[in-house]
């Protein structure tokens, strides 16, 4: 039998869109942004079956809507790995209607959002750069779309607490 792993971690970028004052990067040590290809991505796949249901982190240190591949990466993880799979997302990159759409047929079992306030103020102290009016609008098609597909992947809330 293979041992499985409690934790596979794999970044599908190298950057994140905010600059948030509790992230655990050092964004003075990080610059630049490397996406990973449709070509590294299938070999991190292989790693699938060795990791516990909910194991299979495809991004959880960077923002993985800033990888322009995101949505198609995500696309090809097989069916029988659902359960294995989420991601996480500040949900402040503007989804189109068409990628919301796509997120909504994909192969995982969830997503995590991270949210600290709906307070505008607030939101944009602790999510800098980031526009409280694109995550409710992200938000809001998300709920809309994911709605109409009882095989979405089921949406977790994450923050901190300050």
């Amino acid at each position: 039998m293979r041992r499985k792993f409690n934790m596979i971690m794999l970044d599908t970028t190298s950057n994140c869109n905010l600059r948030c004052p509790f992230c655990t990067n050092n964004w003075k040590e990080i610059s630049g942004n490397v996406n990973m290809t449709k070509e590294t991505f299938s070999k991190g796949l292989e790693l699938l079956p060795l990791s516990n249901n909910g194991g299979f982190f495809f991004s959880c240190g960077f923002e993985p809507t800033i990888n322009p591949n995101f949505i198609d990466l995500l696309e090809m993880i097989p069916l029988e790995y659902k359960d294995k799979v989420f991601f996480t997302t500040n949900l402040t990159n503007k989804l189109s209607l068409e990628t919301i759409e796509r997120l909504s047929k994909i192969n995982i079992n969830n997503i995590n959002i991270s949210i600290e306030s709906f307070n505008k103020e607030t939101y944009e102290f602790f999510r800098k750069n980031g526009k409280l009016e694109v995550f409710e609008e992200n938000l809001k098609n998300i709920t809309d779309i994911f709605s109409k597909y009882p095989n979405s992947p089921k949406i977790r809330f994450i923050t901190m607490v300050f």
